[in-house]
């Protein structure tokens, strides 16, 4: 299991390149822990979708005022692609505090595996 990878420059903290394995052609996101355990987070709301159908950056931004989540709030809602997210639909939204509780955790694990291996 792939836990954080903190070599990878990026702008977004969350970005899933961090969190999966990848050969430098393409992503292995079944392998990625935070995929796994993104379910566990605790839901703090209820969104109802508007003018964010299908556009998940949006619905990241409305809620956190930061677009950087959207791939997240796809995964925690088992929304698969960005056109299913609907006007209308209920979405469900975590804290950012447990995400950075996760995210600490991955972190951990992720040293604790490269240590192991050494």
């Amino acid at each position: 299991m792939f836990y954080l990878n903190n070599e990878i420059s990026t702008q977004d903290k969350y970005a899933i390149e961090k969190f999966a394995n990848h050969d430098g052609e393409s992503l292995d996101i079944l392998t990625s822990s935070i995929i796994e355990r993104i379910s566990e987070l605790k839901s703090i709301g209820l969104y109802i979708v508007d003018k964010e159908e299908h556009r998940p950056d949006l619905l990241s931004y409305n809620l956190y005022k930061d677009t950087q989540y959207w791939f997240l709030l796809l995964l925690y809602n088992d929304i698969h692609d960005y056109r299913e997210l609907k006007q209308g639909q209920t979405v469900k939204y975590f804290s950012i505090v447990e995400l950075e509780a996760l995210y600490f955790d991955l972190k951990r694990q992720s040293k604790n595996n490269q240590v192991s291996r050494d």
